[in-house]
């Protein structure tokens, strides 16, 4: 339960991010950048329905790694911005 509010509080602080971020950067179309963010959504959660993971350790790892990956991206992302 704690875990499913913590992924619910960074899902919902992040997802309003990332639909301005696009709605920014395609500022022609934004119903494609809402839908990008819908089709991004909807590939996220579907593992959900096909594999059932019950080990609450296997569940800390992924988050865990998914934390890492996700830091190693935005300072990437944020790398190539300062140098621009």
């Amino acid at each position: 339960m704690l875990i499913s509010l913590v992924g619910v509080m960074f899902f919902s602080m992040t997802m309003s991010i990332t639909l301005a971020i696009l709605v920014s950067v395609l500022k022609k179309t934004p119903g494609l950048a809402f839908g990008l963010t819908t089709i991004g959504l909807f590939l996220g959660t579907a593992p959900i329905f096909f594999i059932k993971i019950n080990n609450m350790m296997i569940n800390i790892i992924f988050i865990i790694c998914m934390s890492i990956v996700c830091n190693i991206i935005l300072m990437s992302i944020l790398k190539k911005e300062g140098k621009e």
